[in-house]
């Protein structure tokens, strides 16, 4: 069992804490420490494994939706930590970070909940893995419009600043969109924590993180919100609605 003694992650309830943990035990890498965020878990009505076939070379990943992150990395005695509250932004969230000793913290909170100033500058480096292939597409619906565009569904880990997605990139991705898999809760985690793994292959080869390099584009742009009908269209191309 390897540790990365640099890492800390914050890890909410959510379906990519899910699909992360997992990435960690594929690897038998482990973070320091895991701070939980309170929140309730969410349900899962599928199949016990699900498997994707993102393109790897090793062959589809396997993916346990019900298994929650605090299950993985308490099998594994990685040492963990409760939040004091959901809100990242909160003071006294804002002193836990502060006082840990891990420099880096691997971003996996609520969704929708935007890591804000003076939160961003207590001395510690944010990892994120936005769900979208930045800088051409930011925001929090962004892998809905590639799909739409392009047939496509991408990922980019990068160091959040105070703007939305727009920090130095370590490493993106796209994908072909493969058929019959959902979105929220299996594809985008799945493929998020698959740029997460080649970031910590990355880290472990070289003994360190890269500095990222800057995503600035005159192409840039950021999406928030995606009308319904716009949605259905998307997940016609994913093969899970009839389309019109």
């Amino acid at each position: 069992m390897r540790r990365l003694t640099d890492v800390a992650m914050l890890c909410a309830p959510t379906w990519r804490s899910r699909a992360y943990a997992q990435c960690f035990a594929a690897l038998d890498v482990w973070p320091a420490l895991v701070v939980y965020l309170p929140g309730h878990e969410p349900d899962w009505d599928g199949a016990p494994v699900v498997e994707v076939d993102l393109g790897q070379t090793d062959g589809p990943i396997r993916f346990q939706p019900a298994t929650t992150a605090q299950q993985v990395f308490s099998g594994a005695g990685v040492e963990t930590l409760m939040s004091p509250a959901t809100d990242i932004n909160q003071p006294s969230v804002r002193g836990l970070l502060r006082d840990l000793p891990q420099p880096v913290v691997l971003y996996s909170g609520p969704g929708g909940l935007i890591l804000r100033e003076p939160t961003l500058s207590i001395g510690k480096r944010y990892l994120h893995v936005h769900g979208g292939y930045a800088p051409q597409y930011r925001g929090s619906t962004a892998f809905y419009y590639s799909i739409l565009r392009q047939g496509t569904i991408g990922a980019t880990a990068l160091w959040l600043d105070s703007r939305i997605d727009t920090g130095p990139i370590l490493l993106r991705r796209s994908y072909p969109v493969p058929k019959g898999v959902e979105v929220d809760r299996v594809l985008d985690p799945l493929v998020r924590s698959d740029v997460l793994r080649q970031v910590l292959i990355e880290r472990l080869r070289s003994g360190g993180f890269s500095a990222g390099k800057p995503s600035e584009d005159e192409a840039a742009e950021t999406f928030h919100v995606i009308h319904p009908v716009l949605k259905h269209l998307a997940l016609g191309r994913c093969g899970l609605v009839d389309r019109p």
